[in-house]
């Protein structure tokens, strides 16, 4: 079977992106398959089934059972991170080619041999990076499913009435078996595609642009070795013979040919980093778009949450845990594509800093042709408009800190109306 659906991108690729491979195959998205199989079309039929009928479910929840605002605002908080994870779900599943495509690229690219430390600080570098951001990527995923099983083992063993996994509100009754077990199932189901869809996609992202940011430290250190390294001392003596004269001639010529191979090799290497930071922007800038809005809304739900449950402990921990787990997943986004757009920069003065002075014009004009490249900004974006930059998660929680202290406001006026 293995051979029969054999992988369209090499058998390098498939080992360093084995993790995201497994999880996303496990989630029904056929990734990187060169003829997908016929069980697995409909494995992945009944997979997005799941996940919507249970998202439909809990949407429904909140306008079917109204009986307390405690009960709505737990399905709200619940179905704002599976909306976004319904989003991941539903562009890989339709986008799957062109994220396939993106990950081949990585193909032409190189970054287990690079020193996973700075020499000069003893920061990670990006290539060190890499290992632990699939690691962190693993270690979420199973930490979120296994909290999943542990909740709802409580919920089920404390609550009356054979509680969902989930808050949901289905046409039929549940309470009866065997509907209570295969709705629970299908929760459970569901509840591991979401951890797979926002956890997973999340360091897979960011491990896309690990390996961007990678490959321009890798450019960047080999701009920086060129260097005119002669085999032939200089002769100080002004009595040098016409063979001592001829042989420096040479030498130096020799010197310049190497070097100007050096600079082809980095010049080449550099369109092809800029091609891939291209296709990887114009590929995942439509889903980055619908992460950041959903984001921006449920970081000011939690807000809102948080303030309706005054008083409630067990509510306003859940508000804030939400609230700062939506913010760890926006700092991966933001981080590592904030140092796509850094190491861009650092490669002009890498190639400003290589041993230019006193070569061919040809070497310097090529030099100038690469600082000219990098001056041209290099950013991934949310929908073209919106960068993902730090700067922009930083302006996305002040937005929500504003919201928050408006209806703290509003709520200190309602209450001082009531007093009167």
């Amino acid at each position: 079977m293995a051979e029969k659906f054999a992988l369209a991108a090499g058998q390098e690729t498939h080992r360093c992106f084995r993790l995201y491979l497994t999880v996303f195959r496990v989630s029904g998205i056929p990734l990187l398959f060169n003829k997908v199989p016929k069980l697995f079309n409909l494995y992945s039929t009944v997979a997005g089934l799941c996940f919507c009928v249970t998202f439909v479910s809990m949407v429904a929840d909140i306008f079917m059972k109204t009986e307390g605002i405690e009960r709505t605002m737990e399905t709200v908080r619940t179905a704002f991170p599976m909306a976004l994870a319904l989003s991941v779900h539903i562009f890989l599943r339709f986008r799957c080619e062109e994220v396939g495509r993106v990950i081949s690229f990585t193909e032409s690219f190189t970054w287990e041999e690079l020193p996973t430390k700075d020499p000069e600080t003893g920061s990670l570098t990006m290539a060190g990076w890499i290992p632990r951001v699939q690691w962190f990527g693993k270690t979420f995923m199973q930490f979120a499913m296994i909290l999943h099983c542990i909740i709802t083992a409580i919920r089920i063993a404390v609550l009356d009435n054979r509680p969902l996994s989930y808050n949901a509100w289905y046409p039929f009754d549940t309470a009866v078996s065997p509907t209570y077990e295969l709705v629970n199932l299908t929760q459970l189901f569901t509840a591991l595609i979401c951890d797979i869809c926002v956890f997973g996609f999340n360091t897979f992202y960011a491990m896309l642009s690990c390996i961007a940011c990678s490959q321009l430290e890798k450019l960047r250190a080999n701009l920086l070795d060129i260097r005119q390294e002669f085999g032939t001392p200089a002769q100080d003596s002004g009595a040098e013979t016409d063979t001592e004269e001829g042989r420096q001639v040479q030498t130096s010529q020799q010197v310049f040919c190497r070097m100007q191979e050096q600079l082809n090799d980095c010049v080449r290497h550099h369109q092809d980093i800029l091609r891939y930071v291209r296709i990887l922007e114009d590929t995942l800038n439509p889903i980055m778009a619908v992460i950041f809005f959903l984001t921006l809304c449920c970081l000011c739900f939690c807000a809102f949450s948080v303030i309706t449950s005054s008083g409630n402990f067990l509510q306003m921990t859940q508000g804030v845990l939400l609230y700062f787990g939506i913010l760890k997943d926006l700092a991966i986004y933001t981080f590592f594509a904030n140092e796509v757009t850094n190491q861009a920069e650092k490669v002009r003065d890498g190639a400003w800093g290589c041993d230019w002075v006193g070569t061919p014009i040809a070497f310097q004009k090529c030099i100038t042709t690469i600082i000219s490249a990098t001056n041209n900004e290099v950013t991934l974006t949310a929908g073209k408009f919106v960068p993902v930059r730090v700067r922009t998660m930083v302006n996305m929680v002040n937005q929500s800190v504003s919201f928050f202290m408006f209806l703290l406001e509003v709520n200190d006026k309602v209450e001082r109306s009531e007093d009167n």
